[in-house]
């Protein structure tokens, strides 16, 4: 979903999302999580890091840039790609490229580099992922929307997974976003939705520790193996 369709839903509700990015993070004095609103404790939504500017208290560098994380991807030898319980080599969509499983590799670059070329396969992956916890769990087929409507919701969850990463600021601003997106009542979405999304949460929040903790390993063994090689030649 664009920034503008998001401004759109919460405009629809009367909120004005353009002030947004000023009071998405409350610091005292040094750079930190700040207290969860009531909003936020009433639909059990996490504080995540949200501000994203160099001149702001709260920045924290991304951990890679784009052109890092592509470098680092193509260190992973195929001893890693077969670690992560994620891949599956039956599935074409789910080809690791360059040693980084493949919805690892499009989660770290979704969430961390901004890159959404790839969104539709990524939200497809995850679409598909809740499948699978829907059925586990035992989840109904579906919900009943803010206006009395049923719907089938779990594509609509892994958009929504996706758009409360990339566009951290203005779910943080205005928490009832999730509810909004979803198109529930602010009162349902907590004993409805907020648990199945904090679970298909943590699908993607896992794919993104998959490819940091592949590209970090390479990392570290390059810096090593460099030094080693220095010390060598010296």
């Amino acid at each position: 979903m664009r920034p503008e369709e998001l401004v759109a839903i919460a405009s629809s509700r009367g909120t004005d999302l353009s002030f947004a990015y000023g009071n998405s993070n409350k610091t005292d004095g040094i750079a930190r999580l700040r207290k969860r609103t009531k909003a936020e404790l009433d639909l059990r939504i996490p504080v995540r890091e949200s501000a994203r500017g160099t001149e702001t208290r709260s920045y924290r560098r991304p951990a890679f840039s784009v052109a890092e994380l592509g470098l680092a991807a193509g260190g992973c030898t195929d001893r890693d790609r077969a670690v992560s319980h994620e891949y599956d080599a039956r599935i074409p969509w789910q080809r690791p490229p360059n040693g980084v499983p493949r919805l690892p590799w499009l989660a770290v670059r979704h969430s961390w580099g901004r890159d959404i070329s790839n969104y539709a396969e990524l939200h497809r992956g995850l679409a598909t992922f809740g499948i699978k916890i829907a059925t586990r769990e035992h989840w109904p087929l579906t919900v009943v929307g803010d206006r009395g409507e049923r719907f089938f919701y779990l594509e609509k969850l892994a958009g929504l997974v996706l758009d409360a990463d990339r566009e951290t600021l203005f779910f943080t601003s205005e928490p009832r976003l999730y509810a909004w997106v979803m198109g529930m009542s602010e009162e349902l979405y907590p004993m409805v939705m907020a648990r199945k999304y904090a679970m298909l949460r943590e699908v993607y929040d896992r794919w993104i520790g998959t490819a940091a903790a592949m590209i970090r390993q390479w990392m570290m063994d390059e810096d090593f193996s460099d030094r080693r090689n220095a010390a060598a030649g010296g």
